[in-house]
């Protein structure tokens, strides 16, 4: 029986992170590159990828581009497959992470959140089927309930978690598996949850005390989750999506502070 066992677990794959300058996509790079893999990253923060490769583990490449643009998505992805050689795993992680219900918010999270992981997927399409690979993409416990001031970030996750089961649907015969993680919410370095605790004290401690498990996720909580759906351990599973969020769905809303009504 094959298992997940960490080090070496992806030596030599090929797997393409779009959305890697920070939070998840951050931590994924990590792991990847310690588990032996080959890295191509991708991010609008130029400057925050390279840093980042430049401290990883073997050799690996990166690209800045704006990856919820279909042209320097097809850019980068092609740049990338032509670089390894190929692709085993497509991992994307990319949020305009708009937290209101205008409809310029929508757009943006629609264009960002649904669209940019479908086109790379169709970029990646026949590279994965080549390798039988996997793709998993960020969705969000938002999708499973009902969050203040998050419709538009809220409905392009639920958009997107439909897609994952359609595009697994179609991709299973190629041998091409296709998931979904969905953390709750997580304490990143460099994330929202990191300046809030010293920004916004009161909702920190407000969310804190209604989270079942009396703490926000973490990067070492996500990951060996996101690395288990995109390795051979997982390769009976498709079109799922993988909710990694300590029980938070179980627990009641948290309110954010409301913004004044427009007249």
């Amino acid at each position: 029986m094959q298992v997940l066992d960490g080090h070496g677990a992806f030596a030599g794959r090929r797997v393409l992170i779009a959305g890697a300058s920070s939070g998840l996509g951050k931590a994924a790079a990590r792991a990847f590159a310690a588990a032996g893999a080959r890295l191509a990253l991708g991010a609008r923060r130029g400057d925050a990828i390279a840093a980042l490769a430049e401290k990883l583990d073997g050799d690996h490449i990166w690209q800045a581009a704006d990856l919820s643009d279909a042209g320097e998505a097809k850019r980068w992805a092609g740049d990338a497959i032509a670089a390894l050689g190929g692709v085993d795993v497509l991992v994307v992680t990319l949020s305009a992470g708009r937290p209101s219900s205008e409809e310029t918010d929508f757009r943006a999270s629609f264009e960002t959140d649904l669209m940019a992981p479908l086109r790379l997927l169709d970029l990646c399409r026949d590279g994965l089927a080549a390798s039988r690979g996997a793709a998993v993409f960020c969705s969000s416990r938002t999708a499973h309930g009902y969050t203040p001031q998050t419709a538009a970030y809220g409905a392009a996750k639920a958009g997107l978690e439909y897609a994952v089961r359609c595009a697994a649907a179609d991709l299973v015969r190629h041998g091409v598996r296709v998931n979904a993680l969905a953390p709750g919410s997580t304490l990143f370095e460099d994330g929202f949850w990191a300046r809030c605790e010293t920004e916004r004290p009161d909702l920190w401690k407000r969310t804190i005390a209604a989270l079942p498990a009396g703490r926000l996720g973490t990067a070492e909580d996500l990951v060996p989750p996101l690395l288990f759906l995109c390795s051979d351990a997982a390769r009976w599973i498709t079109g799922q999506t993988l909710l990694a969020d300590g029980g938070q769905t179980l627990a009641p809303f948290v309110s954010f502070d409301r913004p004044e009504q427009r007249s």
